[in-house]
């Protein structure tokens, strides 16, 4: 299980030539990578000191061997499901461009939509005329933003990509006034992400389902909490 991937080299000759590096010339360079799960069992085997399989006494041995294995599977079974991610989204990814789009909601789906949407790019133009900014959203928030859009889609019942697509086609009639009323709201600068923008279209359009507390569970501070909800339920967009 203590098994690691190791690459080693050397600077190239170019690159030896150039004053701040010639002294490191023939010096060789070794990075060894393993996975989480694999640094884990060495860490373990490391504190219970047992450097050969022969130091571990035969009390203990077939235990260890155990624990090993399930580490091990347990690291396969991470690559495949890595794996099986990624086949996923590119199927996801084929469907949508062939506009297929009775596929369930969930974080793949709903990431790849937001991606590739031409009614949410339409959405973002209105957004960024409205005042939003979208060059200093972190990928973190992205992700989280994509999460509260699939939370969003199972508490209004909307079951698929197809329905929240229709959704966001129908907003764009009213969706630049209304984002204008959220972003003069703000005394602050907003720097939004595309998932975000579309989860105030979502509570504008089911705003009677929507409470303080909804959003505050999901993390939202309290008091955005509350403005968003009262501009999204005002009569003046």
């Amino acid at each position: 299980m203590s098994q690691f991937t190791l690459w080693s080299s050397y600077l190239s000759n170019p690159r030896c030539d150039l004053p701040e590096w010639h002294h490191l010339a023939g010096l060789q360079a070794e990075i060894q990578v393993r996975t989480v799960l694999k640094h884990a069992w060495a860490a373990i085997s490391h504190k219970l000191q047992y450097k050969r399989e022969e130091d571990v006494p035969q009390v203990l041995r077939r235990r260890l061997f155990r624990l090993s294995a399930l580490l091990e599977l347990a690291d396969e079974e991470f690559m495949s499901l890595r794996n099986k991610t990624t086949a996923l989204t590119q199927e996801i990814e084929q469907q949508l461009s062939k506009g297929e789009t009775n596929l369930e909601i969930n974080l793949l789906t709903v990431e790849e939509f937001l991606r590739t949407s031409q009614e949410v790019i339409q959405l973002i133009s209105h957004a960024d005329k409205s005042g939003f900014s979208f060059e200093d959203y972190e990928s973190g928030e992205t992700s989280n933003s994509t999460s509260d859009i699939v939370t969003f889609c199972k508490k209004i019942g909307l079951p698929s990509i197809s329905s929240l697509k229709t959704v966001i086609q129908e907003s764009l009639e009213w969706s630049q006034s209304y984002l204008q009323n959220q972003r003069k709201a703000s005394k602050l600068g907003w720097e939004v992400s595309p998932g975000f923008i579309c989860t105030l279209i979502l509570i504008r359009k089911f705003q009677d389902q929507f409470e303080v507390l909804d959003l505050s569970n999901l993390g939202w501070d309290k008091e955005v909490a509350l403005r968003v909800l009262s501009i999204a339920k005002a009569k003046d967009h």
